[in-house]
């Protein structure tokens, strides 16, 4: 398989990824929104509506790059792209982390996926853009030509 073709392909996985984080942020913050009409006591954590906002922002920024949104932007596009998703494959490790320390121990005897699954889509959608970034050359230092 050529080059391209694998690119071809990672891309494509990427761009389901960052559809799926898209979808996965809208969902959260769609709970929090009904919870916070409907419940005044608020049983949903503010957080949820901050970690559906960033998968949102994550994956709109990743598709778009996936899509050619960013072309104009040049070498700014890859390194914002770089700089997000370490970020945000720092931030999934930790969620991952908190959510199954939190499901270990929960009191009630009850599981909570949410957090457990918003790190997932977050770590894979950062994986999956830094090994495009990587096959791209992005992460090459280059020679500068006089």
């Amino acid at each position: 398989m050529n080059a391209a073709r694998k690119e071809g392909a990672l891309a494509t996985f990427l761009l389901l990824s960052s559809i799926a984080n898209i979808a996965g942020g809208l969902v959260l913050m769609a709970t929090w929104g009904v919870n916070a009409a409907t419940d005044p006591q608020g049983h949903v954590p503010h957080i949820v509506v901050e970690i559906g906002g960033a998968m949102l922002i994550q994956g709109l920024f990743t598709a778009g790059y996936v899509l050619g949104w960013w072309d104009d932007w040049g070498d700014l596009a890859s390194g914002a792209l770089l700089a997000g998703q370490l970020i945000s494959g720092c931030a999934g490790l930790a969620l991952l982390i908190a959510g199954i320390f939190f499901n270990a121990r929960a009191a009630n005897g009850g599981v909570e996926p949410a957090p457990v699954l918003a790190a997932l889509l977050i770590g894979t959608n950062a994986f999956l853009a830094l090994i495009l970034l990587l096959n791209r050359g992005v992460l090459s230092p280059r020679a500068k030509t006089s």
